[in-house]
């Protein structure tokens, strides 16, 4: 099984992915020019396998932001994959019901993916993005 090689930047809700290559030396080239020029603070290669099997069990999580209590509810489905829902709607008082679907089954990464969906959400509300 092959490996693909994936230059990164940044963390949390600044990561990226900035490249990918077939090999270990062409990714490294990449990562010395673009250190070279100061591109890139955190730049890092990321080894990852290609054309694996799918996993026995799919599955995504639907995290709800519960307003009263500014609390994150996170529900697991073990089975299927996510339909891209995301809903936001006004319940007024200035808060909001936000509710959107993760793909993966960790309820932590779940929270940490809506809170930077609906980050993004107030952001282009107040017109700051």
């Amino acid at each position: 099984m092959a490996d693909v090689y994936v230059v990164t930047n940044g963390c949390y809700s600044d990561y990226r992915i900035m490249a990918v290559f077939s090999t270990k030396a062409l990714a490294e080239g990449y990562c010395e020019k673009v250190k070279a020029v100061g591109e890139a603070d955190a730049i890092d290669i990321e080894e990852y396998p290609v054309d694996t099997h799918l996993p026995e069990r799919l599955g995504y999580c639907t995290a709800r932001l519960v307003s009263r209590t500014c609390v994150w509810d996170v529900v697991t489905h073990p089975l299927g994959l996510p339909t891209g829902n995301k809903s936001i709607r006004e319940v007024g008082f200035g808060w909001c019901s936000h509710m959107t679907e993760v793909a993966t089954l960790d309820k932590e990464k779940a929270i940490k993916v809506a809170q930077d969906r609906y980050a993004e959400y107030l952001a282009e509300k107040a017109e700051i993005t």
